[in-house]
């Protein structure tokens, strides 16, 4: 979840899922501004990251979607996964 100010300095991590044989994860979340991660783990050590951010709407439906061949990534460590 996006920080909102205060003492805290990073994103709270919120939810974490693995996706389905199709690559597809679902999330039921409040309201709320949202920064939504992929990783992927390309070498043993070493992951590949896809970062989008999102606002969510009460009564609303989102959905966001990667494209992990055209999409800018980073690359972390395995020692910072979360």
């Amino acid at each position: 979840m996006k920080n909102r100010g205060g003492r805290y300095n990073r994103p709270i991590d919120v939810l974490s899922k693995t996706t389905d044989t199709k690559g597809k994860v679902f999330f039921k979340l409040g309201s709320q501004e949202y920064i939504v991660q992929v990783r992927l783990n390309t070498l043993y050590l070493i992951d590949s990251v896809y970062q989008k951010n999102s606002t969510v709407e009460l009564g609303k439906e989102n959905s966001i979607t990667f494209n992990l061949e055209n999409d800018e990534r980073s690359r972390e460590l395995f020692i910072t996964r979360t």
